[in-house]
């Protein structure tokens, strides 16, 4: 177990990332494990193993479960499919904004 004498004479401790002695972390290092990517693709993937049907277009992608159960519970409480791929999107942003 090293003390913190040790520490101070290391100057590649991590007490040393900060002037004042105290390493300092980014908040994304702490949500690292909760960042989530949406991530629709056309072929089925290993995470991408099931199939959701884009509410604009009607094209068929593939998502994970986790991003199915969503818009599942959604459509069970709406009666409406939010799902919209990411061209769909895009061209609605494009068009909203133009």
């Amino acid at each position: 177990m090293t003390n913190r004498k040790s520490q101070i004479a290391n100057p590649k401790s991590p007490i040393h990332n900060r002037p004042g002695g105290i390493a300092m972390r980014v908040r994304s290092e702490f949500d690292a494990d909760l960042a989530k990517e949406y991530s629709a693709t056309e072929n089925l993937t290993d995470s991408n193993r099931f199939k959701l049907a884009c509410s604009m277009c009607g094209r068929f992608l593939y998502v994970d479960k986790a991003t199915l159960e969503y818009y599942r519970r959604a459509i069970e409480e709406d009666l409406d499919n939010r799902f919209v791929c990411t061209d769909c999107e895009t061209e609605a942003d494009d068009l909203a904004f133009s």
